[in-house]
């Protein structure tokens, strides 16, 4: 049954791609590439690959100039000299001329003597023959000067793991390149050991390691998020909770209540590795979630390994404490960032991701037919860098038209000034917008160029939530939907230094916690200079659905959404997209 219902969504996604009335979509697709300069529309220039031939010139007589590769295209002629690894000194025929990645020009034709140096490595030579009218490339793998070294760990009971700088090494003789280097021993139960080593060309350097047995205790507590609330879907109302011990041993973890008392512990398994770690829910053991409140998060634990204690066969006992707020308030839910604010598709909503969360989300939607097709396809983040800050950012392709490309790139920043209780009640919240819009005259995401500003406001109760965001901008432009970039216009019909007008949005969500469905709408007003009323082209709506599937962080998106006119009639567009959130 669930399937044939998923079978039937598909259909009327893809049904609703090419669902269309009226001249609105042609408008649409007439508007794009209005507001690109001239030259940006014309055809190809064919550069050629081969440059003619210029004079040829002894070698030694003439003038080596380097550039960079990027600095000169491949239709240049000349010699594009690299080497692995790079810097190498480069010289011709003795003659210093750069170090590598560069570009070779300005000689003539015969055969030089081509050589590269790097310290550390031996010094390449090899004889290259010039042709002034081609472009060519060589790439030198230079040859490591290396020595060696001679290692022994102990004791033998020991596992060490180690590494020389970041390359990871086993006892025995390991050929390295020459010079200076960190050499790392670790393993568990004992104390780290490091010290630095001088690698000389065709020489073996001797080290006898012998690691010291390591004290017990308990290090580098840490949770996987600054705030928890256990009423969120899945993971998102998890806590993981990592610290590291030193050596063999046992252990519990134990949260205790804002007045000290002992809410839940977990016996930890025979610690046999240095990091170690547990997950925690937020809830009693009953499975009730947590009233709101700061609670001490407690690491306790215990070894009796020889050479931890201070006499053999006594305990020691180590413990590690940190603090973890548990807020109901602190939603993360899945929200999209269509409109350049999160939220529905059409209007932002009050509530702002908790400090440490972030969300990032790609979404495709899609309107196909005979004239043409719109494609708007958005990479979105947002995230909170400051608790009750969210900080959102989009970058949307309108892909479709072969001839351009519109995209629009912007950022806003949402402060939370009412965040609603779980239970119900109201939410306020203020936005500010910056967004650049180019290729369309059109304002099908209702996101144009300008400065927003914005309240979204919202009244939950339960699940359900109603959704109000007027929001004004000030642009230096205005919306057509016939083809041509307006310039702002003033109440007297003069040009203008910027337009300004209002979105009334509005909303209506309903949030399952693993499952969000929501409608939305947003109305244009025509620009305040041509007095107060609505834009009668168009209205934008649309509807979506988001899934958190089980124990993972992926939301699932499904969405539709059009443009509906009174004159110019109406289109669809469908799709779906896919997120992180955490």
């Amino acid at each position: 049954m669930k399937r044939a219902a998923l079978l039937a969504g598909v259909a009327v996604l893809l049904v609703s791609c090419a669902t269309t009335k009226g001249s609105l979509f042609r408008s649409i697709a007439a508007s794009q590439g209005a507001s690109q300069p001239a030259s940006a529309q014309t055809g190809p220039t064919v550069v050629p690959t081969t440059p003619p031939p210029g004079p040829a010139q002894p070698v030694g007589q003439a003038t080596a100039t380097a550039q960079t590769p990027q600095a000169a295209g491949q239709s240049q002629a000349g010699l594009k000299i690299d080497s692995q690894p790079e810097g190498a000194h480069v010289y011709v025929n003795d003659q210093y001329i750069g170090d590598t990645p560069l570009f070779y020009t300005g000689f003539g034709a015969g055969t030089v003597r081509l050589t590269l140096e790097r310290s550390g490595f031996y010094r390449s030579d090899q004889w290259v023959n010039l042709d002034p009218a081609s472009y060519a490339t060589i790439t030198v793998q230079l040859q490591a000067i290396t020595g060696y070294l001679s290692l022994s760990v102990g004791p033998t009971a020991a596992e060490p793991q180690i590494t020389v700088d970041t390359q990871i090494i086993q006892p025995g003789i390991t050929q390295l390149p020459i010079g200076p280097h960190t050499l790392t021993v670790s393993a568990f139960g004992y104390e780290d050991f490091s010290t630095p080593i001088d690698i000389q060309p065709h020489a073996t350097v001797s080290l006898s390691v012998q690691l010291k047995v390591a004290a017990f205790r308990l290090a580098d507590l840490t949770l996987s998020r600054p705030i928890l609330n256990p009423a969120n879907p899945g993971q998102l109302g998890e806590l993981a909770i990592g610290f590291k011990v030193s050596g063999p041993g046992t252990g519990e973890v134990r949260i205790l209540s804002p007045d000290g008392q002992t809410v839940w512990q977990k016996k930890l398994p025979p610690f046999v590795r240095r990091s170690q770690g547990v997950e925690w829910n937020g809830r009693a053991p009953d499975g009730s979630p947590l009233p709101d409140g700061n609670y001490r998060i407690v690491v306790e634990g215990s070894s009796e390994a020889p050479g931890a204690l201070p006499a053999r066969g006594a305990l020691v006992t180590r413990s590690i404490e940190t603090t973890i707020p548990i807020s109901s308030r602190a939603i993360i839910a899945p929200r999209s960032l269509f409109s350049g604010t999160s939220g529905l598709l059409f209007t932002a909503t009050p509530d702002v991701l908790p400090l440490g969360s972030f969300e990032v989300e790609v979404l495709a939607l899609a309107h196909v037919e005979s004239i043409g097709a719109l494609v708007p396809l958005q990479l979105g983040v947002r995230f909170t860098p400051v608790s009750g800050l969210e900080i959102d950012a989009q970058g949307t392709a309108e892909i479709g038209n072969p001839a351009v490309t519109p995209y629009a790139i912007g950022a806003a920043a949402k402060l939370s000034l009412l965040q609603p209780a779980p239970q119900g009640g109201f939410g306020a919240a203020a936005t500010a917008k910056v967004t650049y819009l180019t290729g369309t005259t059109a304002d099908v995401l209702t996101n144009f160029t300008g400065l927003s500003l914005g309240a979204p406001l919202e009244y939950r109760i339960g699940p359900f939530a109603l959704l109000l965001d007027p929001e004004l901008i000030l642009s230096p432009f205005q919306v057509s939907y016939q083809g041509s970039l307006e310039p702002s216009t003033s109440a007297g019909g003069g040009q203008a230094a910027f337009s300004s007008w209002g979105y009334a949005r509005a909303g209506l969500m309903l949030d399952f916690g693993t499952v969000m469905s929501g409608l939305s709408a947003s109305l244009r007003t025509l620009p305040f200079a041509q007095g107060l009323g609505l834009d009668p082209v168009p209205l934008e709506a649309g509807w979506e659905l988001h899934w958190l599937p089980p124990n993972s962080n992926l939301v699932l998106t499904a969405a539709v959404a059009g443009e509906f006119s009174p004159t110019l009639g109406y289109y669809l567009m469908a799709g779906a997209g896919i997120g992180l959130l955490h």
